[in-house]
């Protein structure tokens, strides 16, 4: 019974080898129909990307043929525009041409019209040369008149000036900043001399403040002018009560109002002379020359005790009741008229 078995298991045995063999033959074909497969697959894959970039190729190289029509209009449209301009310009240089043409046409008449053009364009140098000359004349005439009237306005302001200056001399006002002081003082006699003269601006009837440390001592009125030195009169009822002038109390100029301007239509001088300084009148004053008061003067002649006699006056006059306030003289009168 083995044996059958035996048999059996052979034949088993052979028939698998049998199939295992024909499933071999199979299966390579298969493997075998499986690579030819996959070999067209990859090739199919090749020749699908190839045909993307040739794809791509052809899309790019559309936009390039897009861009370059999109320039070509663009160049054509500034073509068209220029052509315009072109046809505009040849116009204009048309009727230039034209408008040149009658223009020469009329110079050619012109030339034929005139016999002489030589003797024409002589005149016309003449003429010229004549005008450049004219003109020559009329610059030098002017140059005259702007230097004429440069020294008008300088004698205007020099008599402006002097006129100004003669006005401040009669009306007794000093000019600019003045300060000095009391050289000598004589009471007794109603004057003192003050160490200022014309050399500081001091001028006749100028009229003067006295002070002492900013205290007011009395007013005074020059009468008579020297170059380094003054001679003031005491100006009736300006001392102040219980006060005498001293040497080295202060010297103030009296401030005084301003002239009026003239009018402003009122022509001005064509020359104003040269005015001499005002002098003193010493006979007015009954008072001895300049020169000798500016010596020693004379010892004060004898008085009653307790009087103060002024030679200058015919007659003392009577203290006042009360001290009021110095009434501030009128800067136009003279007080000692």
């Amino acid at each position: 019974m083995w044996k059958g078995l035996l048999i059996v298991a052979a034949l088993i045995l052979a028939g698998a080898a049998y199939l295992g063999f024909e499933n071999k033959k199979s299966f390579e074909v298969l493997h075998k129909d499986r690579t030819d497969k996959q070999g067209e697959v990859v090739k199919i894959k090749v020749d699908l990307e190839n045909a993307i970039v040739e794809h791509k190729k052809e899309v790019d190289a559309t936009d390039e043929l897009v861009q370059e029509a999109e320039g070509l209009n663009t160049k054509l449209t500034v073509a068209k525009g220029k052509e315009s301009e072109y046809k505009g310009q040849i116009e204009t240089l048309t009727a230039q041409v034209k408008a040149a043409e009658t223009m020469l046409k009329k110079g050619q008449d012109f030339m034929r019209e005139v016999p002489d053009i030589e003797a024409r364009k002589v005149q016309m140098a003449e003429l010229q040369n004549e005008i450049q000359e004219e003109e020559s004349a009329t610059q030098n005439v002017q140059l005259q008149v702007a230097e004429v009237n440069t020294r008008r306005e300088k004698l205007q302001a020099a008599a402006d000036e002097l006129q100004a200056l003669t006005n401040d001399q009669a009306a007794g006002r000093i000019r600019g900043m003045f300060k000095s002081t009391v050289r000598k003082a004589f009471n007794n006699w109603g004057f003192v001399i003050v160490g200022a003269g014309n050399e500081q601006g001091v001028v006749n009837r100028a009229q003067l403040d006295v002070t002492r440390r900013g205290q007011p001592i009395c007013k005074l009125l020059v009468t008579t002018v020297e170059p380094g030195e003054c001679v003031a009169e005491v100006i009736p009822g300006s001392m102040s009560p219980g006060q005498a002038i001293q040497p080295g109390d202060d010297v103030t100029k009296t401030d005084l109002p301003t002239p009026k301007a003239p009018a402003a239509n009122k022509p001005a001088p064509a020359s104003v002379p040269t005015p001499a300084l005002p002098e003193a009148a010493p006979g007015d004053m009954n008072l001895p020359p300049a020169g000798e008061l500016m010596q020693d003067a004379p010892a004060a002649p004898a008085a009653p005790a307790g009087a103060d006699v002024d030679p200058f006056a015919p007659a003392k006059p009577a203290a006042p009741a009360a001290n009021p306030a110095p009434a501030k003289p009128d800067v136009d009168s003279d007080p000692f008229k």
